[in-house]
């Protein structure tokens, strides 16, 4: 349902988002995730236009296919061979929590790899 107050238009969706709502959302994330339209910049075209799927609702369609993904395709952690010692990039860090630096220096070297072999090879 779509609605006016002033010059400001609202649209209010009830219940199940169907099908055509559905195929709507995922080829606007496609889109922009295929081309340079940051997050800022498709929520400014879609102030101009009630036609067009909100920022928040692709926002959240984007959620739900990166799910799907990690379920059917999960990520894998590897070793990366570079032995190259951590050279601070600043004077001064801009994390300071001691847990949070560990994790980082734990994670130095591990790379993610999502395979999808054995769907090809089905």
């Amino acid at each position: 349902m779509t609605f006016g107050v002033r010059k400001d238009l609202f649209q209010v969706d009830f219940g199940e988002v169907d099908d055509e709502i559905k195929l709507k959302r995922t080829l606007t994330v496609k889109a922009i995730d295929q081309g340079p339209i940051s997050r800022d910049g498709y929520r400014a075209i879609t102030s101009l236009s009630n036609d067009l799927i909100k920022e928040w609702a692709v926002s959240e369609e984007k959620a739900i296919i990166n799910k799907e993904m990690q379920d059917k395709i999960p990520i894998s952690i590897i070793k990366l061979n570079g032995d190259c010692p951590p050279e601070p990039l600043e004077d001064t860090p801009a994390i300071t929590d001691p847990e949070v630096i560990q994790v980082i220096h734990e994670s130095v070297g591990n790379g993610g790899q999502r395979s999808i072999i054995r769907y090809l090879n089905t």
